[in-house]
Parts: structure tokens; C-alpha cells; sequence
């Protein structure tokens, strides 16, 4: 009986952060770092700012136990998604259920971030 009410509130867990988490409001809490109507090259990848991005952005569908989109640790993810180009790909047009992402929410600078971070999680 336990464990059925254990796997009920992980499944009322899951489907709260899913429904959080993979709609797209128009709004975000992470702030473009750069104006779209200025481009400026990339810099390298800030892991920190990744991890901020992932957490506020990617975490409700892409944490291993949400099982909604492939966790950003397995190596098919990260043999896939192994660029900027093919990361940038995805977020921009989106791949059901997954959202796209405009640059109003996540700018390329965002996406190189997020892309060191994913490198280097464990």
C-alpha cells in the first residue's frame, strides 16, 4: 500500500512539473544576456549560467525521474547534441512535446551556456 501511495505522488510530482515546465507562458525567468537586435559573436560556454538555464528551463522534462524528454546526462543526448548548431536546432523549433524557444526566452548566448553545462553533467 506504500509503495502505490509512493508512486501516485511521484506521478502527481511528475505531471505538475511537466505541466509547469513544458508549456510555454511567453515568458521567462532567465533574461536574454544579450539583445537580439544587437548580434555580437558567442562567447564560451559559462557552465554556472547553464546550470541556471537548465534548472528554470529544461529540468521539468529533462530530469532523469520526469521521464518526459531524454535526460541531458545519458550519451545518446549528449552524442547528439554534441554542438551549439544542433542544440540551437532544437530549442528554436521545438520537437513534441517539447516546446521551441524563441530568443525572447533564451538567447544563442543562453544556448552555449546550456550547452557547457550539459557537457560537463554528471
Amino acid at each position: 500500500m506504500r509503495r502505490i501511495v509512493t508512486v501516485v505522488m511521484v506521478i502527481l510530482v511528475v505531471g505538475l512539473v511537466v505541466v509547469a515546465g513544458c508549456t510555454s507562458s511567453g515568458t521567462s525567468s532567465v533574461k536574454p544576456s544579450v539583445s537580439a537586435a544587437t548580434p555580437t559573436p558567442l562567447a564560451h560556454g559559462d557552465e554556472a549560467k547553464g546550470k541556471a538555464i537548465y534548472v528554470s528551463l529544461c529540468y521539468g522534462c529533462h530530469a532523469p525521474e520526469a521521464k518526459v524528454g531524454p535526460s541531458f546526462v545519458s550519451d545518446g543526448f549528449k552524442g547528439k547534441y554534441q554542438t551549439a548548431d544542433a542544440l540551437m536546432k532544437v530549442v528554436r523549433t521545438g520537437r513534441h512535446p517539447m516546446p521551441q524557444f524563441s530568443r525572447e526566452q533564451l538567447n544563442d548566448q543562453g544556448i552555449v551556456d546550456l550547452l557547457a553545462y550539459i557537457k560537463t553533467a554528471k
